[in-house]
């Protein structure tokens, strides 16, 4: 391996926030998420990219700052440079929060049982993503479904 590819699987890690050593737990954190969840879950934390939180801060996802300033109801949008870097927050997100962590796991034993992810089942076990819980899964569901959205889990960006 080069050097380059050796710093950066050493990296990998860190960047998972696993222990070093943690191979197991590793392997759990790095894969992909489903477009099609992805795409859905954006398109309702933003208001298909209309809302005015969406539009500047670039928050796709619902992400929200600890943060609570005087008078205001709760906490404010995280703010990203990039869509870039809210993609990847929320990337992030699901594959190191530890209230994702069964998804993880029915993600890793789906690959075990054939390779495929079904985003319908993962979907099932993201119920703390919001506040609104199995009525925010239900109206994801909804979404991918309305939209045919499960026709982009096989899509892969060209390098």
């Amino acid at each position: 391996m080069s050097e380059n590819d050796q710093a950066w699987l050493a990296d990998l890690p860190r960047q998972f926030k696993v222990e070093r050593n943690d191979f197991d737990e590793l392997l759990l954190r790095v894969d992909i998420i489903p477009l099609s969840l992805a795409l859905a879950q954006a398109a309702i934390e933003s208001g298909w990219g209309s809302s005015a939180g969406a539009r500047q801060t670039q928050s796709l996802f619902g992400h929200m700052t600890n943060v609570v300033r005087e008078g205001a109801d709760g906490p404010d949008l995280r703010r990203f440079g990039t869509l870039t870097d809210a993609v990847n927050a929320y990337i992030d997100n699901l594959n190191t929060n530890r209230a994702y962590a069964r998804f993880r796991a029915t993600r890793a034993a789906m690959r075990r049982n054939g390779g495929e992810l079904d985003a319908d089942v993962l979907l099932g076990h993201l119920v703390r993503y919001s506040e609104r819980g199995a009525d925010y899964i239900r109206g994801v569901r909804t979404l991918i479904r309305a939209n045919d959205l499960r026709a982009f889990d096989g899509a892969r960006f060209a390098n």
